[in-house]
């Protein structure tokens, strides 16, 4: 009697540890379904003009979910800015780079190809920047990556110093900044008239000015 009870019980954990996890992954499901319909629909007509319940109707859902999620819009907002960024920042990747110099090349070029899908997470990163110049929308988030992001050139730059394929006479801090403006114009260029813009053309003008601008032969 007792080994049978044992087994129900042992059993019944089971099975509302399988119910636990099934809901916390429904859970993840509905907010990925949420972020990604708020992202084309933001990069479609704006956050201002995009409603909780377009958003909830987009993605399949009822109205009160994103409530029930993220508390409110603005939280969303917040949300799907550092989405949109990291998704961005994560694709720098200068871990083969040889150098401090070919480390800003190879993430900067990275960069610029994670744009030329036109994806509606791409066209969000610009829309959500864009908002984030006029309003309170994902300011500070926009503010801490872009700081991350200076600093991870900086450090590049530093390497590079160091390993002697960037000149000692670049100002880091200035050109880390001018970099990242540079990218994201570029960034904008490449979605709203991409017919005008060659990539590969692009690209390598890109790379070009890099090493015109920090390299130890050329910053002379």
């Amino acid at each position: 009697m007792n080994v049978q009870k044992k087994k129900a019980t042992g059993t019944n954990s089971r099975v509302s540890l399988r119910a636990r996890r099934t809901q916390k992954e429904r859970r993840s499901d509905s907010e990925e379904a949420l972020l990604n319909a708020a992202a084309e629909l933001f990069a479609e007509q704006g956050i201002e003009k995009t409603s909780v319940a377009a958003i909830c109707h987009h993605a399949g859902y009822s109205h009160g979910l994103i409530n029930r999620h993220f508390g409110s819009k603005d939280v969303l907002v917040e949300t799907l800015a550092v989405r949109c960024q990291q998704s961005f920042v994560d694709g720098l990747d200068s871990s083969s780079a040889e150098n401090g110099r070919e480390a800003i090349v190879t993430a900067a070029d990275e960069y610029l190809k994670a744009f030329a899908p036109a994806s509606p997470m791409a066209r969000c990163f610009i829309v959500m920047w864009g908002a984030a110049l006029a309003t309170d929308a994902g300011h500070e988030s926009f503010r801490q990556v872009d700081e991350d992001v200076r600093q991870r050139v900086v450090v590049w730059l530093e390497s590079g110093v160091e390993d002697g394929s960037v000149s000692s006479q670049v100002n880091l801090s200035a050109f880390s900044a001018m970099l990242i403006a540079m990218l994201r114009g570029l960034a904008a260029q490449i979605l709203i008239s991409p017919e005008n813009i060659d990539l590969g053309t692009v690209r390598r003008e890109v790379t070009s000015f890099i090493e015109m601008t920090i390299s130890k032969e050329r910053a002379r």
